[in-house]
């Protein structure tokens, strides 16, 4: 028996009924209008319908299946990466190959797979899919851009739902291996059923911990550290507890499911005798600790700022939350208190109608990118299509097979459109290699690079380091507690191979370039006095060197 079986009644039925079916429509409707934008064009088009993240895990899972090796582009092996998502594409590869499109679209159905199994365990667990729809809809960064947060709704389903803790042990394994950071639902609701309950079943750990442990196992045996790279390139040079901001800049997203919840609470306080009590307590109140778990982590073990898809747990809280009005207008409309009714029913639809509002902005996004996709990629510059573009003009010039490319922000599609003829080294230490983040982490990174030959040297900004004829590079750039780390190569401006500067669209009215330059190294020079000692300035000050590169950005 589901939530929503006890106590339902025919005329909310019958309105959940039309609700989803009408959903399901546009849902599919969707979905499919973005295989199609996948299907029809050329990848200048659409590059940037999923996220320049998920590149970096399809550039892996080519190197996986083609020969064998845990690496993004050669000559490089990385763990950077969540492991689940990984798995899950490199099993599709096997079957459907390596095609860089066929990738791409592998991608986007096995996202679409997720999705529409979260809708399904919805109206299975909770009677209901339009909630389910209304939040993949609304946060397509979590849900429909490619990246591997997709699968953790499924998976929270689950693990909230098992009856028995060897299940509860498998689902909670699968968050873990989904995102490292979804184990904090896990102890969030064992903490809560201790401190509310009095429950201490923590037989599911018999489960996940080993779990755990043959996963630092086999991190540390092929890669000598026991997490992803990535997220170890992200402490390097934090001080403790000085990216607090960013946490509190992840609590304060609450603020959307706060108004829901608000209202529920307002409702339900009001109207307590008549309405009972509220069914998906437990689940909201697990997503909130597990909100603070997450925050408290990134803000004290992270130096960097929070990315879209890291905010799951606000997305689930959102949905508990539409679940959760969904079943107390159930209790209002069965309610014989005509006279009073009517006032608690308009709070909480149009708490619902504020929900939907980002997923009709979406679904009007989707229609207007297909409308316009035979032009769009000419009329609106990005990163993404820039490089698309480079790597058109890599073939076009004839660069030489196996040159040495490096890269940091931004650098997902390039590689892996650029493809395994050539080497790579990400700059950011995201999919690099151990040896780079250990050398970031000792600030000896310019050691490591010298040791490459590194023949293009690709970065884009807001804002260089210049001087006469010299422009100074710092990377990586994204750090906002980093003391460590960041570095300064130097080059002439001769030396620049290829200007792909640009204005993109949000900063068409202030006429705000990207400057994105392609150097060659054989240009490279001794960084000048000013600029080195402008960098230990920079590395002084809490987000001192993303706010100089990306001044703009960091202002949004």
């Amino acid at each position: 028996m589901n939530k929503l079986d006890y106590g339902v009644s025919m005329p909310f039925r019958r309105i959940i009924n039309i609700t989803d079916s009408l959903f399901v429509t546009v849902i599919l409707s969707t979905l499919f209008l973005g295989l199609f934008i996948f299907l029809k064009y050329p990848p200048i088009v659409w590059v940037d319908l999923i996220m320049d993240d998920a590149y970096y895990y399809l550039g892996i899972v080519r190197n996986i299946i083609e020969h064998g090796a845990s690496s993004f582009l050669p000559p490089f092996s990385t763990n950077g990466y969540q492991p689940l998502w990984l798995v899950v594409l490199t099993c599709f590869a096997a079957i459907f190959g390596t095609d860089e499109v066929s990738l791409v679209i592998q991608n986007y159905l096995v996202t679409c797979l997720f999705v529409l199994c979260f809708i399904a365990l919805s109206r299975r667990c909770y009677a209901m899919a339009f909630p389910a729809i209304i939040c993949s809809l609304s946060y397509a960064h979590i849900t429909i851009n490619g990246m591997e947060s997709v699968m953790i709704p499924v998976y929270f389903i689950l693990f909230m739902t098992s009856k028995s803790w060897q299940f509860r042990g498998c689902f909670g394994s699968l968050l873990f291996l989904s995102r490292l950071d979804a184990l904090s639902v896990v102890i969030a609701r064992d903490l809560y059923f201790v401190l509310t309950k009095r429950k201490t079943d923590f037989k599911h750990y018999l489960i996940i911990i080993p779990v755990i442990l043959v996963y630092g196992l086999i991190n540390y045996l092929l890669f000598g550290i026991p997490v992803p790279v990535s997220g170890l390139a992200k402490s390097i040079g934090n001080n403790f507890g000085e990216n607090i901001n960013a946490g509190l800049g992840y609590l304060l997203t609450l603020k959307t499911s706060f108004r829901l919840i608000i209202v529920i609470l307002f409702v339900y306080i009001v109207r307590k005798q008549k309405i009972g009590e509220l069914r998906y307590l437990d689940e909201i109140s697990i997503l909130l600790i597990s909100c603070c778990f997450v925050a408290f982590y990134y803000s004290t073990k992270s130096g960097w700022g929070f990315w879209s898809w890291y905010y799951w747990a606000p997305f689930l809280l959102i949905y508990y939350a539409l679940l959760e009005t969904a079943f107390l207008l159930n209790k209002l409309i069965i309610s014989k208190e005509n006279n009073v009714k009517f006032v608690y029913l308009t709070l909480l639809t149009l708490g619902i109608v504020y929900t939907i509002k980002p997923s009709v902005d979406f679904i009007s996004d989707r229609i207007i990118f297909f409308t316009n996709a035979p032009t769009i990629s000419a009329l609106d510059a990005t990163f993404g299509r820039k490089n698309i573009e480079l790597v058109e003009l890599i073939k076009k010039y004839n660069i030489p097979e196996n040159s040495f490319f490096a890269m940091g922000d931004r650098a997902g599609s390039f590689g892996y459109f650029l493809g395994n003829h050539y080497r790579f080294l990400h700059t950011e230490g995201l999919v690099g290699p151990t040896a780079y983040y250990q050398a970031m982490k000792t600030d000896n990174a310019l050691d490591f690079i010298d040791t490459q030959n590194i023949d293009y040297w690709i970065a884009e900004r807001e804002n260089f380091l210049e001087a006469n004829e010299t422009i100074g590079v710092i990377e990586p750039i994204q750090g906002l507690s980093a003391h460590k780390g960041p570095y300064l190569i130097c080059f002439q401006k001769q030396g620049i191979v290829f200007d792909q500067s640009y204005i993109p669209s949000k900063y068409t009215a202030s006429q705000k370039y990207e400057y994105r330059y392609v150097f060659n190294m054989k240009n490279r020079v001794v960084c000048p006095d000013e600029f080195t000692i402008k960098l230990a300035e920079l590395k002084r000050v809490y987000g001192g060197v993303r706010k100089f590169s990306l001044p703009i950005e960091t202002q949004k």
